[in-house]
């Protein structure tokens, strides 16, 4: 007989206490990131959408565009909400017009630039790739924490099916907020609102 630990779905007493435990210790993590990975699909469907209503808002600056001043001194124009407080931003300089992924900060901070250049483009697609990077180093620190839960709590115990699950129950949770997220929203070619 085949000792794969997939062979056997149903979960131990001991695994079933264990996984309840990680759930609501990692109750957090379970709600944020789906949402999050949720934004940044909706950021990668709409790509080339987002870059051309940046260019398109460079024509607009004076009384219709939010300017902020960022971390570094310079001072921005602010175009589209690429995320929830990461917007496009664009000013005129001596040599063109430079864009801007910029994060505002929920806590009253300044504003800082997480990636810039000359072409809106390729600052989208620069800032969406750092979100995708970010989403895989949160689901690696994310199982790594939960590995360190387990062997704290059941030392000497194999909870490798208990992390599995919780895992997958992670990744079936941004699958789920996915399929609802297309069917409730619409399109609109607008930035992404939540």
């Amino acid at each position: 007989m085949n000792a794969n630990r997939y062979n056997d779905p149903l979960l131990t007493a001991m695994e079933e206490q264990a996984y309840a435990e990680i759930r609501q210790h990692f109750s957090e993590h379970l709600n944020q990131f789906p949402a999050s990975q949720g934004e940044v699909r909706r950021l990668e469907q709409g790509l080339s959408r987002m870059a051309l209503a940046v260019n398109l808002t460079t024509s607009r600056t004076a009384p219709s565009r939010i300017r902020v001043q960022t971390r570094d001194g310079a001072s921005w124009y602010t175009s589209v909400e690429l995320m929830h407080d990461f917007w496009a931003c664009y000013r005129p300089t001596g040599d063109g017009t430079e864009f801007a992924a910029v994060e505002l900060s929920p806590s009253g901070g300044a504003p800082e630039v997480v990636a810039k250049g000359r072409n809106a483009a390729e600052v989208v697609q620069a800032f969406a790739r750092d979100q995708r990077q970010a989403l895989k180093l949160w689901t690696e620190d994310l199982r790594a924490q939960v590995n360190e839960f387990l062997t704290e709590k059941y030392s000497g115990q194999d909870m490798s099916r208990v992390a599995d699950r919780f895992m997958l129950q992670l990744a079936h949770s941004v699958s789920h907020d996915q399929t609802l997220s297309n069917t409730r929203r619409p399109s609109h070619g607008r930035g992404i609102r939540d």
